[in-house]
């Protein structure tokens, strides 16, 4: 159940292994995208390898009735989200729960992989399906819970590779379980005692990375403002076996990281303490606008006439094509509701798809950078690292007034530092971003 962005790719994977898959969505274009062999959604290999399967392995409905009633196993992949004030919205999770239990048969397995909170497999999707079914989960049917593990951009290598965490309702059901999974994972097959430790060990790896890229920003301001690059203290750093600091950038993306701790943060368990989550959640929320004001002070220093902004990178994260909670864009936006002039560019966005997220777009690198006067680099794809550098950026732009905001360590401070110099009395540069020192040229 789900033909999302981990739904689809599961689906590809358990096909491939022989498997017949019945996939059940709501999204009438999914399901006829499905069987088409056309895929809604961009992810590396999944196109290729979709068109490969024959309808008898593969075919996707959006009648439940077909999708459940025969099949031994129900897997179900759908988004979990959080409202405006922070609370979880599990109504996928819910819908998905009540359309089983109307359908479900006696002995089948129904395996939750939705990132939910600690308890609500249990308390919430089990006890839904119960009172849909009036069946009683871990005797009349199986029930478990499994997180998925992937990453936008190598979602099937993911899948197929991580080891998968899986805890049942009772034995039985995790040895089910387990047996579903093994089909497709090559990782190993992590047990664990109970579906609430699954649930938990979800949470924790995502709260891990929350408050360790916070760690991470927190430290890159140090190194701004002694004048070092966080790059290279992060790689020596890392050096040390025990030590993994993460790397800092505009501001935490995704469906997942930025979502997740609200699942714990807003339904503590009674007499924990959690301020260093709360805390860490709240500071990465506000990367992006402190980025912002950044941005706009670089500008007053420079005083350009006219301020022309050429913006490099749009997606999420780097050398992915997912503009989920993408905080580049947010970014974007902000400048462009101050009434700047502003061009974005992102090599894995067609212009069509960069303007029906209310941007202006540039075909390409050139175009994007032409008469700028400032360049933001808010994504570090390997695109840019491979191609953007310095003497492209100066055949472009302004010849007399040029700021760059590098967001993600793209450029050679060595490089910079050597156009610094050499630039014109009466002009003015000036170099900034995250976790690099300020470079100043010309007449600043």
């Amino acid at each position: 159940m789900g033909l999302g962005r981990m739904g689809l790719p599961m689906s590809v994977l358990l096909a491939e292994a022989g498997v017949r898959v019945i996939g059940f969505d709501i999204d009438e274009r999914a399901v006829r995208a499905v069987n088409s062999r056309r895929p809604h959604i961009a992810e590396k290999g999944l196109q290729e390898r979709l068109r490969k399967l024959s309808p008898r392995l593969l075919r996707a409905t959006t009648d439940p009735d077909e999708a459940i009633k025969e099949s031994c196993v129900v897997t179900v992949v759908v988004p979990t989200l959080v409202r405006e004030n922070g609370s979880p919205d599990y109504s996928y999770v819910v819908s998905a729960a009540s359309t089983i239990g109307r359908y479900l048969r006696r002995e089948a397995l129904v395996v939750l992989q939705s990132t939910v909170g600690i308890g609500v497999t249990r308390k919430i999707f089990a006890r839904t399906i119960e009172k849909e079914s009036g069946l009683t989960a871990g005797k009349d049917f199986l029930l478990a819970y499994s997180p998925i593990r992937a990453a936008a951009g190598s979602i099937l290598r993911d899948l197929q590779r991580y080891s998968k965490v899986v805890g049942g309702i009772n034995e039985r059901s995790t040895d089910a379980a387990e047996g579903f999974l093994r089909t497709f994972v090559k990782g190993e097959i992590v047990r664990v005692s109970s579906i609430e430790a699954a649930e938990a060990a979800k949470l924790f790896e995502l709260i891990y990375r929350d408050v360790n890229i916070a760690l991470a920003q927190q430290l890159a301001t140090v190194c701004e403002r002694y004048g070092l690059s966080y790059f290279e203290v992060c790689s020596a750093a890392n050096s040390q076996p025990y030590c993994h600091l993460h790397l800092p950038s505009v501001g935490v993306g995704g469906h997942c990281v930025p979502i997740v701790p609200y699942f714990l943060i807003r339904n503590p368990p009674r007499g924990a303490t959690i301020s260093l989550i709360e805390e860490a959640r709240r500071f990465n929320k506000d990367v992006p606008k402190r980025i912002a004001r950044r941005i706009t002070r670089m500008i007053r220093t420079l005083k350009p006439r006219k301020p022309r902004i050429a913006f490099l990178g749009l997606t999420f994260k780097p050398n992915a094509k997912d503009v989920s909670f993408s905080r580049a864009i947010e970014i974007a936006k902000y400048l462009s509701g101050r009434g700047y002039a502003i061009r974005t560019y992102d090599p894995l966005l067609k212009p069509k798809e960069i303007e029906a997220l209310g941007l202006r777009a540039a075909p390409n690198f050139e175009a994007c950078l032409e008469n700028a006067n400032l360049v933001v680099i808010a994504v570090s794809h390997k695109a840019f690292r491979d191609r953007l550098s310095l003497d492209l950026i100066t055949s472009y732009t302004d010849k007399r007034i040029l700021g760059i905001f590098d967001g993600g360590g793209v450029l050679s401070l060595e490089a910079v530092r050597q156009l610094a110099d050499r630039w014109p009395k009466r002009g003015r540069f000036l170099y900034t971003g995250v976790g690099v020192p300020t470079i100043r040229g010309g007449s600043l």
